[in-house]
């Protein structure tokens, strides 16, 4: 008898590709364990040729819905108990998904709960792409009552754009985070709030960033409820 294979979480990655890397480095590095058989069974579909979210959003390109849900679909096959998107963007489709037998862990949920519990009396601003931006995957968020969200101008917001695609394309990532550096430094003048790094693909640059200011990563916090949901244990912290 041939024993079915099931996987604890999916990852519909490529999104960008870089981004689904290190979400599950991440995974892998704060999970608790003493041997590999303590770390959770992880399928990542790298689908590089899921249509540009942001694209699909602002300038009615091609929908990335079917390519999602027959990634959905696959991860149901193999028998996987929840999946994730390494993107932050995508989640403005998720009333479109058709997930029957897989759940989904939202990384937009996770955050904004994470800001409530932190952050409380706080200004937040969402470092994001553009579509996240237009289609307020934030602010319409059921958990988003109560926040108070600052939003960068249409110049810098476009500065943060070219961070994202450079990135995507393999740029000098130290000058990008001086880019980077110079939008949060700008909008830290006029207003004392946190910035939530709400792209996988800024998420490769928290470290930097959390040298100087007040950041929260949401490919972190997607971590952290990663882990706890699927039953395994957080390292400390």
């Amino acid at each position: 008898m041939t024993r079915k294979t099931t996987y604890d979480l999916g990852i519909i990655g490529g999104m960008g590709s870089e981004a689904s890397v290190e979400l599950y480095s991440r995974i892998i590095n704060n999970t608790r364990h003493s041997c590999d058989q303590e770390h959770m069974k992880i399928c990542v579909l790298n689908n590089s040729s899921i249509p540009d979210r942001t694209k699909c959003i602002i300038d009615g390109d091609e929908n990335p819905v079917p390519y999602l849900n027959e990634a959905i679909e696959d991860l149901e096959k193999i028998g996987a108990k929840y999946f994730v998107m390494a993107c932050n963007t995508a989640h403005k489709f998720i009333d479109e998904l058709k997930n029957k037998k897989v759940e989904l862990i939202n990384m937009i949920d996770e955050t904004l709960l994470f800001v409530k519990d932190k952050y409380k009396n706080r200004k937040v601003c969402v470092l994001s792409t553009n579509g996240t931006i237009f289609s307020n995957v934030y602010h319409h968020n059921k958990f988003a009552e109560g926040i108070d969200f600052v939003y960068l101008d249409f110049e810098k917001q476009n500065q943060i754009m070219n961070a994202i695609n450079d990135t995507k394309s393999g740029a000098n990532k130290a000058e990008i985070i001086e880019s980077i550096l110079e939008i949060i430094e700008s909008v830290s003048k006029q207003s004392n709030c946190i910035f939530i790094l709400a792209c996988t693909e800024l998420s490769l640059y928290q470290k930097g960033l959390r040298e100087k200011y007040t950041v929260v990563d949401a490919m972190d916090c997607l971590v952290d409820a990663i882990i706890k949901k699927c039953g395994y244990r957080l390292k400390d912290k």
